[in-house]
């Protein structure tokens, strides 16, 4: 039996590495936590930046109803009979593989093996077994642990010459179990082995007195295409499904396909619209939203030169650009003022100067007026579109005429008023 300094390996300490010193001694205990400092950065890789399961390329440990009593297959998938080419999973980052396809009954572990009672005496672990037939599931599962090998059971540890071992070795064990249920053990079970990982395979219908497991009574429960490549490749389709803004497809993406700016709303369909609220440009910029929900926005057109452009939406999830145009197309020239008919258009038709007079009309409002009795400036106290309120200013007595002008145009009055 290997003679080992106890475990010195402790990860909450962060230790990294091991450094050797001058003129002291080397103990087993430094060289093995060394070893057990990169082991746990390699395993604490795997485990969480890689996963449980089985990798790209490899269909292992599979487990294959036949029909069997009281058994099943657990397939290679298709794996060579080397190391790098085996049937291969990754389990609380640890790998462990298989050449060739075996038995559940026929594991050494298992109670109809020969032996199988002194070897899990050996090994500190119960004997594999499987439950009697009855109405239920069960869980088939990895158990997966580490452990120091004997020369007794290796004897080329033994170093020819010197008639002893050197450096011992550990071994890593797996054998495929199953307990009732569909979950694997956890801390409390009774079947929970401190220091042992489980990663799930498969789930087996059972029937009452039934003991043979068919292809239909096995549900495979493996993770398969383990590779960052391949989580990644499934991270952006589910990024594609969930969170990026898309379009519908062309010609459908938006209606109209035409409008004015600042006068006509466009409806925009696609989906994912409403990952955060959604940035709507057409071309380079922004357009107001009026409203939007995950597979329509409303906006308005925003002022921008007259033309063809893309629509762009923006959300947390990304951004999307239309493929379809939306053609911008000059605002028409603003209307210009009018009067009222005669003789409405405007009261009273006499005053003095600061007699406060009302004109009618329609388009009065566009920009800020400004109002002529005569050639004299006047002072507006208020307008609307179709109204002004103004005030006549000091100019002589007599007969004129009103005059308004906005930026769309000046408009004269038919009517005369009379200054007093």
């Amino acid at each position: 039996m290997a003679v080992i300094s106890p475990n010195s390996f402790d990860p909450l300490k962060r230790y990294v590495g091991v450094r050797l010193q001058q003129g002291v001694p080397i103990a087993d205990r430094d060289w093995n936590e060394l070893e057990d400092i990169l082991k746990f950065e390699q395993r604490a890789f795997l485990r969480w930046f890689i996963g449980n399961g089985i990798p790209e390329g490899s269909n292992a440990f599979r487990i294959i109803g036949s029909g069997l009593t009281n058994d099943f297959t657990i397939s290679v998938g298709g794996g060579g009979s080397d190391g790098l080419s085996a049937g291969r999973c990754l389990v609380d980052g640890m790998s462990v593989f298989i050449t060739s396809d075996f038995t559940f009954a026929s594991q050494p572990l298992h109670v109809s093996q020969a032996g199988s009672t002194a070897l899990a005496a050996a090994l500190g672990v119960p004997r594999i077994d499987m439950p009697a037939p009855v109405a239920g599931t069960l869980a088939a599962y990895l158990d997966v642990w580490e452990r120091l090998v004997t020369p007794a059971e290796d004897p080329s540890l033994v170093l020819p010459g010197l008639g002893t071992e050197s450096c011992a070795r550990v071994k890593r064990e797996l054998a495929v179990r199953v307990r009732s249920g569909t979950t694997l053990p956890i801390l409390g079970d009774a079947d929970f082995l401190p220091s042992h990982s489980y990663y799930l395979l498969a789930t087996i219908a059972r029937r009452n007195g039934d003991p043979l497991i068919n292809a239909a009574d096995v549900g495979d429960r493996r993770q398969t295409r383990l590779t960052m490549a391949a989580l990644e490749q499934r991270m952006r389709i589910l990024e594609r499904l969930v969170l990026i803004p898309v379009f519908a497809p062309s010609p459908n993406q938006f209606s109209p396909k035409i409008g004015v700016p600042e006068v006509n709303n466009v409806t925009l369909f696609g989906s994912n619209f409403n990952v955060s609220p959604p940035v709507v440009q057409f071309g380079a910029t922004e357009a107001d939203v009026v409203s939007f929900t995950a597979t329509q926005i409303v906006a308005t057109v925003p002022t921008t030169p007259a033309g063809a452009v893309k629509i762009t939406v923006q959300t947390s999830g990304g951004t999307v650009t239309s493929d379809d145009n939306f053609t911008i197309l000059a605002p028409p020239p603003p209307t210009p003022p009018t009067f009222a008919a005669s003789p409405n258009q405007f009261t009273p038709k006499v005053g003095a100067a600061d007699t406060n007079v009302t004109l009618f009309g329609s388009n009065l409002n566009v920009g800020v007026p400004a109002v002529r009795f005569g050639a004299v400036n006047a002072e507006i106290v208020s307008f609307t579109a179709t109204q002004i309120l103004t005030r006549v200013p000091e100019i002589a007595s007599g007969a004129t005429k009103i005059t308004v002008q906005t930026t769309s145009g000046t408009v004269i009055s038919d009517d005369n008023f009379t200054v007093l």
